[in-house]
C-alpha cells in the first residue's frame, strides 16, 4: 500500500542522514534512509493509519529532519515519554494521533524494528514498548487507513 504524506519536510541528502547520525551516534536502517530521501516525514492522509497488528496502533506523523518545532527528528530523538529510550538506541521517529510514540531501534539484535510506547500509563505495557513490525518497510506496509467513522 502507498501512503501520502502532506507537510512533508524538505528535501534533505545522504550527507544530512550522515550528519544526523553522527550528531546522535546511531546507525539507521537502509529502509528507513530510503523513506527519508524520498519524503523526509510528514503527517499521513488521510490523517490515520493503523497497523494489521493484533494491537492496531495507528500512525498520524513520522518526523522530518532540519523541519520546524515541534517536529523536528532532531528534537525528537530524545522522547519524553520513554526516558531511556535514546540510551538504549530507539530513536523516536513519529507518533500515533494521541501523540504516543513510534520507536525504530538503531542497535542490538532489534536493529531496524519499530517499537510503539503508550504515554498513557493507564494503558501502557507492563513490559514497556512494545514491538509492532519487524522492519520500517514492514510498518509501512502493514498500514491501512482507518475508517473515517473510527478516526
Amino acid at each position: 500500500m502507498s501512503i501520502d504524506f502532506q507537510f512533508v519536510g524538505k528535501c534533505i541528502t545522504e550527507q544530512d542522514l550522515n550528519e544526523f547520525e553522527t550528531r546522535h551516534g546511531v546507525s539507521l536502517p537502509d529502509d528507513y534512509r530510503r523513506f527519508m530521501l524520498a519524503c523526509n516525514g510528514g503527517t499521513s492522509v488521510p490523517q490515520v493509519y493503523e497497523t494489521v497488528s493484533q494491537l492496531g496502533v495507528g500512525l498520524q506523523q513520522l518526523y522530518s529532519l532540519h523541519d520546524d518545532q515541534p517536529y523536528d527528528l532532531d528534537r525528537k530523538c530524545k522522547s519524553t515519554d520513554w526516558e531511556d529510550a535514546f540510551s538504549r538506541g530507539y530513536l523516536r521517529i513519529g507518533r500515533d494521533a494521541g501523540g504516543s510514540g513510534i520507536f525504530l531501534s538503531t542497535r542490538g539484535d532489534d536493529r531496524g524494528c519499530i517499537f510503539y510506547f503508550d504515554r498513557e500509563e493507564a494503558v501502557r505495557a507492563p513490559e514497556g514498548p512494545v514491538k509492532i513490525a519487524d522492519s520500517f518497510r514492514q510498518l509501512m506496509t502493514s498500514l491501512s487507513p482507518v475508517p473515517s467513522s473510527k478516526a
